[in-house]
Formats: C-alpha cells, structure tokens, sequence
C-alpha cells in the first residue's frame, strides 16, 4: 500500500492519503511554481524490472493530496531520474523497448541498454517520448542539471544484467550526454 505523506515544516504530519496505485514508488519531486507534486511509479518490486514491459505510472498530486492528472507510458527498461523543467517535466531512463508518440517502436539487442528522454508539459501531457540514438548498450546511472538548456546524462558502457550495482564513480570511463528540455541531445562523448 502506498500512502502520500506531507510534512510541515517541523516535520510533522500536515495529512496521509492512501493511494489507490499499487505500483513500486520510483521519483518524487515537488513543483513549487505550482505548489504540486510530480510521483514516478514503475513495477511491483524495489529492483527495476529491466527486461519485462510495465506501466510507468505519473501523477500530479496538488498539495491537499488531490490526483490532480495520471499518465501512463510503456517502459521496457529503468526510470533513473525525474527532472523539472521550466515548462514540465522530463523523465530520464533506460529502455529496452519504447514506443514514441506515433506508435514507433524502438529496441536495443537482446540485453543492451539504451538512453530514453519522456517529456511532459505541466498538466501531465506527453510532450515527447524520444531514445537517445546510440551505437553501443549505454546504461545511465545519474542526471545532473544544470539548466533546462543542459541536463547531463551520465553513464557508462554496459548491458542492463551486467550494470546492476555500479555507479559512474565504479566503472572507469564516463558516458556523458548533453541534452536540453526538447530532448534533443547537444553533445556527447560517445
């Protein structure tokens, strides 16, 4: 069971909601321009289920703890960060099998991991649901931003199995890809 928390400033509760969504909690960001939440959930289990396809589940939760929107996406693959952006929202990831706004499907081979950028606008709409064009199996581990002009993907070269545990710190030669709040990707070091 999952329940939605809000602490005052004291740290003690303002109110607890029980949410009806089942799934495994992955991101949480507050939205302070709209006094809202932004909550990321994805599978039953705490580990990542990379290989099977789920429901990415979104919600925007007001600050009474009202669903205010929901939004699901099909996701083969790993959430790894939820970002805001001066116009929405942009959850990075990892993908195995993703499917655009137009219906076209992307795929890795078998086991490799490929980078993924979803964009939604501040209502929950899906703006863009775009892969990142790699020529290897890439696995992001961490996102830094600095502007909504420069988020830093950061990763390394690995498969979904084998990059289990390892940190861009643990690995050696860091990925770094450069993209900005349309998705596109400015540069990287592939």
């Amino acid at each position: 069971l999952n329940t939605f928390v809000y602490l005052n400033e004291k740290g003690e509760d303002k109110f607890r909601i029980r949410l009806k969504e089942m799934d495994y909690p992955r991101k949480l960001t507050f939205v302070e321009r709209s006094n809202s939440f932004v909550m990321l959930l994805k599978g039953q289990e705490e580990k990542q289920n990379n290989a099977t396809a789920e429901s990415l589940g979104i919600l925007g939760i007001n600050a009474l703890g009202d669903l205010i929107w929901k939004r699901e996406v099909n996701l083969t693959g790993s959430i790894v960060s939820l970002v805001n952006l001066i116009d929405g929202y942009l959850i990075v990831g990892n993908y195995m099998v993703l499917r655009d706004l137009n219906g076209k499907e992307y795929r890795t081979r078998i086991g490799d991991s490929g980078p993924c950028l979803i964009k939604l606008n501040e209502r929950g709409d899906l703006v863009k649901v775009s892969p990142v064009a790699t020529s290897k199996s890439i696995y992001v581990v961490d996102v830094v931003k600095v502007s909504d002009k420069s988020i830093n993907l950061l990763g390394f070269e690995d498969t979904f199995e084998s990059a289990q545990g390892k940190t861009v710190i643990s690995d050696g030669r860091i990925i770094h890809i450069m993209a900005n709040r349309f998705c596109q990707v400015i540069c990287s070091n592939l």
